[in-house]
């Protein structure tokens, strides 16, 4: 019998499946300071304009996106990144936002 590790698919999101589902994407800034102090910056990148910057079609794993923000308030490169699925029901339709 195979290994059950060879029955799932390799994980690996586009921009437009993101943006279908209703994900947001969130980037930390990770550099270090003056001092040794984190910037801790964050903000949420808007999907729909990174989509059209870099096609639908462009991958949206963390490796896909490296390198390519710069934090607003210290400049730095040095980020982490994290996907959010959507996580609030509409009440009336009951569908995910």
């Amino acid at each position: 019998m195979a290994p059950a590790w060879r029955y799932f698919r390799a994980m690996s999101w586009t921009l437009g499946e993101l943006i279908d589902g209703g994900y947001r994407i969130w980037v930390h800034c990770d550099s270090a300071g003056a001092g040794g102090m984190r910037c801790n910056h964050r903000a949420m990148v808007d999907l729909d304009d990174l989509a059209r910057r870099l096609g639908r079609d462009h991958g949206a794993m963390a490796a896909d996106l490296a390198g390519m923000f710069r934090c607003a308030r210290c400049g730095a490169r040095r980020s982490t990144i994290t996907v959010h699925p959507p996580t609030v029901r509409d009440v009336k339709t009951g569908e995910l936002r």
